[in-house]
């Protein structure tokens, strides 16, 4: 099997530090004549195979995978980078592939022990120790172990209980090599600490959130009404501080305490309450918009829109709601307002209104009869007959059709849904249509559009198909199947009652063109030159997805080609173009000679025409496939060139 993929570049550090992040960067290029999806993996030493996010790469390109978040352990490494392309199935690799080894150099740095006592020399364990930006606690035996690249730290330790004084556990030092350094820390005092906080005129503030927070500590803590929050036992140590009150802007800062009675006076500044949306849409119990509602939030009043809506901005707060109209039931509620409300919906039940009144008008036998004008209360319907919110009470109803008897009566509505059934005499009658579509074979046809005078019906699975009501008549009736079968058309009379009929739809006739394709004088040359190898040369041909339907199969493939020789020098006694075909055949990218087009020296031109490809594809979705056109022999020293054409391209049915 020839080789696809070829990596050209891989890029690895060559050391580094234990626990260093990096990045392993592979370049891949595809050699192969078509389009590969790839993926790159590192064998590492230390944690076995990773592999990269997976590209496509058209032929002759090149793409670049990077493998990242990789962690450098205490030892050295070695890593093996491969390529894999998806053969449809599986990752397929190969030795060609592959690359490596590569090693990363672990750097050796200087070691750092730290140990931590107290001022009397006792060992102190569970020590926070700080070298620069390195951070470790101390063991049981009071150590603290740092490998770290050499140069100045700052080291400072914190333990609760303890100050870390200068000199004795706050100092800078400088690491060249290996080194131990003791420190020493003392028992701290504690103080009480004391936030009083006021606003911008002096007054004091209750109910303020203080949060106190440093070394050991993190409490929270609300003023009371002297605007006060106090607390006790707090080692010294600085400590960062906030206060929050809804309505004021919040106070932040860094508080030192170093003596017995700490006092922080904090000042907020009042702000704006923020101001929130509140839209409420009113519909009735149908979800048809309600115009003209009255909506009331806490003696704010708003009359909704033509779409049912109102729309408030108002602070922060709980509000009751009240909706109402003349005929509804009003509706009240509560709103917590703390954020944008944009989805509220209310619906208003009607008082003595009939939400919704259907009308069925049917001729004596029970068919309905679709296209009637029906008027009922001020309203107009046509098919569906549906009315909403008529007010209780008796009314005029009429009914009309063309070519039957107008009917007018009289019909009282007391409920909030309602049925009216009328019955229209003195036409022609109505009917219903049932059919059954089916080939030469006698099976039935699906998806065939079936169109009575109008009226539009879809066979199912099996051909069948039905209309429920039509007027008794006869009808023009066309079916359609494009592009597998020829249009149907005729006649039906529909009589009072159930009719039926059956149809028998054809193909189309054997070599009927189904789709067509001209290159439009494009043509492919094969350069000057040409010393080994064959030349190939892609032609993509788009079909369109109207061919490629359920069950339909082109049985027959015709490809016009003319090979020209433009002149050259060492002309060859005979060229031989192949004309394929790539395409998607059994869920897999296939290729099969057409045929061959044999030109001799001496001739003009060769022009060649075949049938071929029986049975040519199958399956949903295909809109396209590839005719590739290839010269050979393989060795050809001469200047020749040729002109290759796709004269016509054609797919009949059988």
């Amino acid at each position: 099997m020839a080789d696809k993929l070829a990596i050209t570049q891989v890029v690895i550090p060559s050391e580094l530090n234990a626990g260093d992040s990096y990045n392993i960067s592979v370049t891949v290029e595809n050699i192969s004549t078509v389009t590969q999806t790839v993926r790159v993996g590192a064998l590492i030493q230390s944690i076995g195979m990773v592999y990269s996010s997976q590209k496509s790469i058209s032929a002759g390109s090149s793409s670049t995978f990077t493998i990242s978040g990789l962690t450098m352990p205490n030892a050295d490494e070695r890593v093996y980078v491969q390529a894999f392309y998806w053969d449809g199935a599986n990752w397929v690799e190969g030795a060609a592939y592959a690359k490596g080894p590569y090693d990363i150099k672990l750097v050796t740095m200087p070691r750092l022990s730290i140990r931590t006592y107290d001022m009397e020399g006792g060992v102190v364990t569970g020590v926070k120790v700080d070298v620069g930006s390195y951070s470790k606690t101390s063991d049981s035996q009071g150590w603290a172990i740092f490998d770290i690249p050499a140069g100045t730290y700052k080291v400072f330790c914190t333990k609760t209980g303890y100050t870390c004084s200068p000199s004795y556990c706050d100092v800078t030092i400088t690491v060249t090599g290996d080194r131990t350094l003791y420190l020493y820390l003392s028992p701290s005092e504690t103080a009480t600490v004391t936030f009083r906080v006021y606003d911008n005129e002096g007054n004091t503030l209750s109910n303020v959130k203080v949060g106190f927070s440093g070394v050991g500590v993190s409490q929270t803590k609300y003023t009371g009404t002297d605007g006060r929050a106090v607390f006790y036992d707090i080692p010294y140590n600085p400590y960062n501080y906030t206060c929050l009150k809804t309505g004021y802007e919040s106070a932040t800062g860094t508080l030192y305490v170093n003596n017995p009675s700490v006092t922080q006076n904090v000042y907020l500044t009042s702000v704006a309450p923020p101001q929130y949306k509140m839209k409420i849409g009113v519909l009735d119990s149908y979800y048809q918009a309600i115009v003209n509602a009255t909506v009331v939030a806490d003696g704010n009043t708003k009359y909704s829109d033509s779409d049912g809506n109102v729309e408030f901005l108002l602070p922060e707060g709980v509000y009751t709601v009240t909706c109402s109209k003349t005929g509804y039931s009003p509706v009240s509620f509560q709103v917590d307002l703390d954020q944008d409300l944009v989805d509220l919906f209310v619906t208003l039940a009607p008082e003595n209104v009939a939400g919704k009144v259907l009308v069925h008008v049917n001729d004596s036998a029970g068919h309905g009869i679709p296209g009637a004008i029906v008027s009922l209360a001020g309203q107009t319907a046509s098919d569906p007959y549906l009315f909403f919110n008529i007010p209780y009470g008796t009314y005029t109803i009429q009914v009309s059709k063309t070519g039957w008897a107008t009917y007018t009566g009289s019909v009282t509505i007391n409920q909030p849904e309602q049925i009216i059934n009328i019955v229209l005499t003195g036409g022609p009658g109505m009917g219903s249509l049932q059919g059954n579509i089916r080939d030469v074979a006698g099976r039935g046809i699906s998806d065939v559009q079936v169109a009575v005078n109008g009226f539009m019906a879809t066979t199912n699975a099996y051909g069948w198909f039905k209309y429920d009501s039509l007027e008794a008549k006869q009808y023009a009736i066309k079916c359609s199947r494009p592009p597998i079968y020829q249009d149907y058309q005729g006649t039906i009379t529909i009589a009072p009652g159930e009719n039926s009929v059956n149809i028998v739809m054809e193909a189309v006739a054997p070599g009927d063109t189904v789709w067509r394709h001209f290159s439009n004088e494009d043509f492919y040359r094969v350069p000057k030159n040409f010393l080994t190898g064959t030349a190939e040369f892609a032609c993509p041909i788009y079909l369109g997805t109207e061919l490629f339907e359920r069950s339909a199969k082109v049985d027959d493939v015709q490809v016009s080609v003319t090979v020209t020789p433009t002149g050259g020098i060492n002309t060859p006694a005979e060229r031989r173009v192949i004309v394929s075909y790539i395409g998607f055949q059994g869920g897999k990218v296939e290729e099969h000679e057409i045929f061959r087009a044999i030109w001799q020296a001496g001739q003009d031109e060769a022009v060649a025409t075949v049938s071929a490809l029986k049975d040519f594809f199958y399956g949903l979705g295909l809109n396209m496939f590839t005719i590739k056109i290839a010269t050979l022999p393989m060795m050809w020293l001469g200047g020749v060139e040729f002109k290759i054409k796709i004269d016509e391209f054609v797919l009949a049915r059988f």
